[in-house]
């Protein structure tokens, strides 16, 4: 029996022998005489890779006779003989190899490995005081190998699940589930606080005592302290060192500075020194007073009394008033004679 080739463009069997298609005369190369085969075929084509997940970099690699144009999932790659690809998904991939007479194709399937899962990554506590232990917890899935980092060590910990730390300072931990391609990884992290106790060096005022609504400063330092109140007035002054405060009698500060594990007070007393005051009672009102014959303006009198006094009044007992001796006598007799019974002077 004559062997026979089929027709490219028609697909009808013809004797090897054969010059032209005797359906569609299409022209057979020479070679095609020579029991050549009309169609490519293929020696392999595979993936590298014996293992890989999602966002692995894998290599499609072939060989083929008999082509003279390769296709891979349409793209021409006839110069090539492998290609490299990063995995998306599960996919199906066709290598296409043809000539002038015939064409062969193939598939290869891209089937990733489970990419690794933390489903959970947590610490007994997120505070801890100096010198405590906290203990660390996880579940990971599709891992080949865990690992849990820390600023000063890494520890292989793929059978285990759990593990008690001991920082001395703010620490954060790093678990790391590697997957089958080790280039590929998951990771989660938990910061662990290490909190000392509160420390209150000093709580003081820029003077013990001071005039009446005079500016007073307070200072401060504290140490270790997440809030910091200063009462009486209820003012959080977690971000200051010091405070202008203005009392109006004596007064007594407290500092309260806190954390998590720990609370310290302190307190500072300021004492106050009133003003001397000039009381004036008069029955229905002061538009009523009439003073005849006499040009008195009361205000820069008043002002003239604290004035002319202020370095004995300085001097005495807190609180000691001012007296009419503070006058001169010979005011103090004109007053006496021009002012009402209702006008007290003190």
């Amino acid at each position: 029996m004559n062997e026979m080739k089929k027709c490219p463009e028609c697909s009808a069997e013809n004797p090897k022998a054969a010059n032209f298609c005797r359906k569609c005369r299409y022209e057979f190369p020479e070679a095609t005489k020579d029991g050549l085969s009309l169609k490519p075929e293929f020696k392999f084509f595979r993936i590298r890779e014996l293992q890989y997940v999602v966002g692995s970099k894998i290599h499609i690699e072939w060989d083929a006779d008999n082509y003279t144009k390769i296709e891979l999932a349409g793209e021409d790659v006839t110069l090539y003989k492998d290609v490299e690809l990063v995995v998306e998904k599960a996919v199906e991939l066709q290598l296409v190899a043809s000539n002038d007479y015939d064409q062969t194709k193939q598939s290869i399937k891209i089937v990733p490995y489970s990419s690794p899962v933390i489903r959970r990554f947590s610490s007994s506590h997120t505070n801890i005081k100096a010198g405590k232990t906290t203990r660390l917890s996880w579940n990971a899935d599709y891992a080949k190998t865990i690992t849990l980092k820390s600023p000063t060590d890494e520890v292989d910990v793929t059978l285990m699940s759990e593990l008690e730390v001991s920082p001395t300072e703010d620490t954060t931990y790093t678990l790391i589930a590697y997957a089958i391609d080790e280039s590929i990884s998951v990771l989660k992290e938990i910061s662990i606080r290490v909190l000392q106790d509160v420390i209150i060096n000093y709580f003081s005022s820029d003077f013990p005592q001071t005039l009446e609504s005079q500016p007073v400063k307070l200072r401060w330092d504290v140490a270790n302290a997440d809030k910091i109140m200063l009462y009486p007035n209820d003012i959080d002054v977690t971000q200051q060192t010091s405070i202008e405060v203005f009392p109006n009698r004596a007064m007594t500060y407290r500092l309260v500075a806190s954390n998590a594990i720990s609370i310290k007070e302190q307190m500072v007393s300021v004492g106050v020194r009133p003003l001397p005051r000039l009381d004036v009672k008069v029955s229905d009102s002061l538009s009523r007073l009439q003073i005849p014959n006499c040009e008195i303006d009361l205000p820069p009198l008043t002002a003239s009394i604290k004035e002319t006094d202020l370095d004995r009044w300085m001097l005495s007992p807190t609180k000691q008033d001012i007296t009419k001796k503070i006058w001169g006598k010979e005011l103090w007799n004109r007053l006496k004679e021009i002012l009402s019974p209702n006008i007290k002077l003190r």
